[in-house]
């Protein structure tokens, strides 16, 4: 499995175990100032098209409230 599926699987899985929409992610993530509709973060993580720095963000962004 390449490091592109699998760092996209991982967002994937991530936003299933804490059930956070892609609408959800880019609320989220527009409060750390990465501003991307729903449609393009489904696209940007389903092609597995993403900065090294992006993952991490999203990570963070999801944890932001569930560790509240």
């Amino acid at each position: 499995m390449s490091r592109e599926r699998k760092a996209g699987e991982l967002i994937v899985s991530a936003m299933n175990e804490r059930k956070i929409s892609y609408k959800e992610l880019a609320l989220r993530l527009e409060r750390l100032g990465i501003v991307e509709s729903a449609a393009q973060l489904n696209r940007k993580i389903n092609r597995r098209r993403f900065s090294a720095a992006f993952m991490p963000a999203c990570l963070d962004a999801m944890e932001e409230e569930t560790s509240a």
